[in-house]
């Protein structure tokens, strides 16, 4: 943990219950954050599509979103307890794909 993302509180509770803290766990992971993924795919779709007011940015954004199969999300998600083993295995630095 990076001292800017803990407070002194969560510091002292950490170190009085001898708690082990991987010292690189990332603050802000992508490995840990299964929308990461989604919003690539989306961000992807909306660049092939290039609108050009906010009325079709919005529209290509909800159709981008509407087309993301259910079975992908639900694979970003059960990916996590392996997303999380790897990071523990890796001492909390970035995964490599």
């Amino acid at each position: 943990m990076t001292p800017k993302h803990t407070s002194g509180t969560v510091n002292d509770y950490i170190r009085k219950n001898n708690i082990h803290v991987l010292p690189n766990w990332p603050a802000s992971s992508p490995d840990l954050n299964p929308i990461e993924n989604i919003w690539s795919v989306m961000k992807n779709e909306i660049s092939k599509q290039r609108p050009e007011t906010l009325d079709e940015l919005e529209n290509v954004i909800r159709r981008s979103w509407r087309n993301i199969p259910q079975i992908y999300i639900n694979n970003c998600i059960e990916s996590m307890p392996k997303m999380l083993q790897l990071l523990l295995n890796n001492l909390g630095n970035k995964i490599p794909y």
